[in-house]
């Protein structure tokens, strides 16, 4: 059953509030167009909190994309995992990072550029990401691997607080297309899709070292 309808404080309409979600917990985020008139609503995630003893959620902050162009982000994604919030700049070519401080408040943490990452296409990186502890996937439907202009999996770990390029993840058959369009990621598991007429992929991903991610099932 519904409990609660998720709006954002200064939400209008067209604003395009949900194109993406993610819910870890007590925490959420919510894309959106932002605010203001067709011509000058800038891109924005909201921060959402659910309270233990209510059940109700409610908006804890509104974050503007760093550089972002009016209406100009098309197809964001976002991804949530415990402290750490990760969403797509389509504008700026970049995943930016957020970490929740001690205080609770979400601040700047990293930021990965497209043309940082080889064998990425600016078009359609970042399609799709997750998070899972200090694991970062970012999908490229559009990206190159061995020559192979299939789609990749870009995966990267946070050690001493850098973010460190691991493996690419690749089917391990050839003929798939437009992977990395949507990723989820929980528990040393992760779930990739590709094109409309493509299956999903499982993969397990190592906790620690750096190995390439095991293949589980065609």
């Amino acid at each position: 059953a519904r409990t609660q309808v998720f709006s954002a404080n200064d939400g209008v309409s067209g604003d395009c509030f949900g194109q993406a979600i993610a819910i870890d917990g007590n925490e959420a985020v919510v894309a959106s167009y932002g605010s203001g008139s067709t011509t000058t609503r800038l891109p924005a995630v909201y921060l959402f909190s659910r309270s233990p003893s209510t059940g109700l959620w409610s908006q804890t902050r509104k974050i503007p994309l760093p550089g972002a162009a009016a209406e100009r982000n098309p197809e964001p994604a976002v991804a949530l995992s415990g402290n750490l919030l990760a969403f797509s700049n389509v504008t700026k070519g970049s995943v930016e990072i957020f970490e929740k401080d001690a205080s609770g408040t979400w601040q700047p943490s990293a930021k990965i550029l497209q043309t940082d990452v080889p064998g990425s296409l600016a078009a359609t990186f970042a399609k799709g990401l997750a998070l899972s502890g200090d694991q970062l996937f970012i999908g490229d439907p559009g990206g190159t691997h061995l020559g192979a202009a299939q789609g990749v999996v870009f995966s990267f770990r946070r050690i001493s607080g850098i973010w460190t390029r691991y493996p690419d993840i690749i089917p391990s058959r050839g003929d798939y297309a437009y992977f990395g369009r949507a990723l989820s990621a929980s528990g040393g598991w992760l779930a990739v899709t590709g094109g409309s007429s493509q299956q999903a992929w499982l993969f397990r991903t190592p906790v620690t070292g750096n190995h390439p991610p095991h293949f589980t099932g065609e």
